[in-house]
């Protein structure tokens, strides 16, 4: 079962699942997994819907809720001295975290879209897992007509009454970087605007919008190279990659993955944040946060938090 709503888009969809082309897709952030729903995109009315029976969570294993305020500081002071000595120039570091409350669903969708109207917003299940995001971060929406490629460069998180630093400044323009030199390999032309602030409920990030002309056969190549962007994985990739895979005790999952939705003329892909598993006793959460040598871990903490109340005030 899927749910979903575009940004700035009032009407929700689902698809009717019959064995034709695939419609919607969910990466996981390692992309070794995903959640495919095959047929055609339909438009729905939540109180038609059929939602999935929630499940209980019992946090019997004791890294299935990961690091406290004190452990995810630790790792943020730990992480932030490798970067200073050279090791990477950005990890973005994330954790999870339990939200107790009793979701109801439909409630939840409304609230969600209502708060957040320029996100994607959905909600699905998989495998015993119900998950549901909002969120509203582009890797990518691809006009199939006009052969034209629109994505974002989203990094850089303060509350909405704070006044950027150079830390998130630093932060983003590494996004901003890492898009461009891609897209140049595969037209020689772009058109830039940003960065600007990007409101997100209690909290804004910098935000630079690309686009640039594309054929269709580069896309998947283009959007594969594109994701883990340094948004949710850091600068150089690979270094980034080796300090989460040291530092976190948790698989992602679908957190920071991104998803496919094909959709009348355009194909759309966004990136996998604001997002959790729901039971019916309350949310398991994913939030993380960009680190670079400027990175103060209380502030860092507290920026996770801020997050995590994106949906879990709704739960």
């Amino acid at each position: 079962m899927i749910i979903f709503k575009l940004p700035n888009d009032g009407q929700w969809y689902t698809v009717k699942q019959v064995p034709t082309s695939d419609a919607v897709k969910f990466f996981s952030f390692d992309t070794t997994v995903r959640a495919e729903f095959f047929g055609t995109i339909e438009p729905i009315k939540i109180s038609e819907a059929t939602f999935p029976a929630l499940s209980t969570f019992e946090n019997e294993v004791s890294t299935t809720v990961s690091d406290d305020a004190s452990s995810y500081q630790k790792k943020v002071s730990s992480i932030t001295k490798l970067i200073s000595s050279g090791a990477a120039e950005k990890v973005v570091l994330s954790r999870k975290t339990f939200r107790s409350g009793r979701p109801h669903l439909p409630t939840l969708l409304k609230n969600l879209s209502a708060a957040y109207p320029t996100a994607f917003t959905y909600l699905f299940d998989f495998q015993g897992d119900v998950w549901c995001g909002s969120f509203s971060e582009i890797l990518g929406i691809y006009d199939q007509q006009n052969r034209i490629l629109a994505t974002m460069s989203l990094a850089g998180t303060v509350a909405v009454d704070e006044a950027w630093t150079h830390k998130e400044y630093a932060e983003q323009q590494a996004v901003t970087d890492y898009i461009q030199k891609i897209l140049l390999q595969y037209t020689g032309e772009l058109q830039i605007s940003g960065p600007a602030d990007h409101i997100s409920g209690n909290i804004k990030h910098l935000r630079t919008d690309i686009q640039c002309t594309l054929e269709q056969k580069d896309l998947e190549s283009v959007i594969a190279r594109l994701h883990p962007t340094p948004a949710v994985c850091g600068v150089p990739k690979e270094a980034a990659l080796d300090i989460i895979e040291e530092y976190e005790n948790h698989a992602r999952e679908f957190y920071s993955g991104y998803s496919q939705v094909i959709f009348q003329d355009k194909i759309y892909y966004f990136v996998t944040l604001r997002c959790g598993k729901l039971y019916e006793n309350g949310a398991l959460l994913y939030v993380g946060g960009g680190l670079n040598k400027d990175s103060d871990p209380l502030k860092e903490w507290q920026e996770t938090e801020r997050k995590a109340n994106a949906l879990g005030q709704f739960i």
